[in-house]
């Protein structure tokens, strides 16, 4: 394998984690909601695990930001997500993630 030839791929795997920083890194929720529409086919599927209160896989992002965004937004108080870190390589992006909320409404807890 050649330098050039190792260099197109380093490039993509640059760029695909750039993409994936951009939504979650933004200034705010709605400016990284943006960058996800953004980078989301338009038939991209999201699949929540059963037994987690939002279970099921929606498809585009429109159903994904109404059936699981928008519903984190009424159902937990101070919802946020912090980054550990990201794992990139060749076309795939991994990022390692807590997540904090407050119950405050149904108090069901998964």
């Amino acid at each position: 394998m050649t330098q050039s030839s190792l260099i197109k791929p380093a490039r993509q795997t640059d760029a695909n984690l750039a993409l994936v920083k951009r939504t979650y890194e933004g200034s705010s929720s709605a400016e990284n909601a943006k960058s996800l529409q953004h980078a989301l086919a338009s038939d991209a599927r999201w699949s929540e695990a059963a037994g987690f209160p939002y279970a099921g896989t929606y498809v585009g992002f429109s159903a994904i930001a109404a059936n699981v965004f928008a519903r984190l937004e009424t159902k937990w108080d101070n919802y946020r997500v912090d980054i550990e870190d990201y794992v990139a390589q060749g076309d795939k992006v991994f990022c390692l993630w807590h997540l904090f909320r407050n119950l405050c409404q149904d108090r069901q807890i998964f």
